[in-house]
């Protein structure tokens, strides 16, 4: 996890030894939201895990490099002068996505299956489905979030499934921060080598 000192320039950030594909961005002393953004989605959209929003489409993150990523300056959530920032790094295929039909609901993914990390996109139907995850091993957390603002499952932000009981769910935007029953947010199935619930 990469660390650094912000400023009100463009900065970028290296040593990291391969290109990332998600990155999860957090001011650790002063103000400003997390901010996630992926190579999937690109640049201008990205999660605020902690609000009832849609994407944020301003471009923190401007470029992915070979070694790190450069950062827009000025920004309180990313990268501003007089706060100190970390990130967490992952690596997926490269920004290169490919259809997956494994569920009821075709999905976009981006694999590393020997990391055990995928980006997966997909449109909800309202209804009971599964869901392709690229995996090939089954998941032991996921992270979701609708792409628009007030929408979903949960309304509150990024919901987290946890591995057992596939029951439980915890939303980020949630200020308790409590694990949750409710066999509806993950239909009560476990996730297996191919697919998760929803």
């Amino acid at each position: 996890c990469p660390t650094w000192t912000g400023s009100d320039s463009t900065t970028t950030i290296t040593g990291m030894g391969f290109k990332p594909d998600a990155l999860l961005i957090k001011n650790y002393s002063g103000t400003g939201q997390p901010v996630w953004n992926n190579s999937t989605q690109g640049i201008a959209k990205n999660w605020l895990p902690s609000g009832q929003n849609a994407y944020d489409t301003n471009d923190y993150i401007q470029t992915y490099t070979s070694d790190g990523f450069t950062l827009k300056g000025g920004e309180n959530s990313t990268n501003v002068g007089g706060s100190n920032f970390v990130a967490a790094c992952w690596k997926a295929n490269g920004g290169t996505t490919s259809s997956n039909s494994d569920g009821s609901i075709t999905s976009t993914v981006q694999a590393n299956t020997t990391a055990g990390f995928s980006v997966v996109t997909y449109t909800g139907t309202g209804s009971n489905a599964t869901i392709g995850h690229g995996l090939g091993v089954a998941p032991k957390i996921i992270f979701t979030k609708p792409n628009v603002a007030d929408y979903g499952a949960t309304g509150n932000g990024s919901t987290i499934y946890v591995t057992d009981p596939w029951t439980d769910y915890m939303e980020v935007a949630n200020a308790g921060g409590n694990l949750n029953d409710n066999a509806v947010f993950w239909n009560d199935t476990a996730p297996t080598t191919s697919v998760f619930s929803v």
